[in-house]
């Protein structure tokens, strides 16, 4: 048996061509894959340390009663556990709304119906360089925080990171 036949097929049943594409296609995929899984992937390894971290967050524009299931002292929680963490204060501020006035100027005032809370919470958090974790969260200013407690599960924003000890 030869190893290419008369029509270009190698051992008789693909054809040589075909078989130099779908190789090529394999190392793309293969170098795609390495491309991607390494580099910029930065790795959480266990030579981190814990540091008590105050978190400022803002909820988004919420109904005040929302707001009320929060009370100075609720524990994090985070996966159905506790985190060493609790809320130590919380204020309860008007949302901010723009309107225009007869002239055409912008007027920014206070909504009527919405509301948001800021929210400072004292947590051990996990340090790794510059990269701080609570729980499974990392803390970023500007990012989302999913703020659950025993009683709620509120999406905020992190508005600072100060990092007590």
């Amino acid at each position: 048996m030869k190893l290419l036949d008369k029509q270009g097929k190698l051992f008789g049943k693909i054809h040589l061509v075909d078989t130099i594409f779908i190789i090529l296609i394999i190392i793309l995929v293969i170098s795609v894959i390495k491309r991607s899984a390494s580099g910029n992937v930065k790795v959480f390894n266990g030579n981190s340390h814990k540091v008590k971290v105050e978190l400022t967050v803002e909820t988004y524009a919420y109904r005040e009663e929302y707001l009320q299931s929060l009370n100075v002292g609720d524990e994090i929680a985070e996966d159905k556990k506790y985190l060493d963490g609790k809320i130590t204060d919380i204020n309860i501020i008007d949302d901010q709304i723009a309107l225009t006035d007869n002239n055409g100027d912008v007027i920014i005032g206070a909504h009527p119906f919405k509301k948001k809370g800021r929210i400072i919470i004292e947590v051990q958090a996990d340090m790794n360089g510059n990269s701080i974790k609570m729980g499974k969260q990392e803390l970023v200013v500007g990012s989302n925080l999913f703020l659950t407690t025993e009683k709620s599960d509120l999406s905020t924003k992190i508005m600072n990171i100060e990092v007590i000890e």
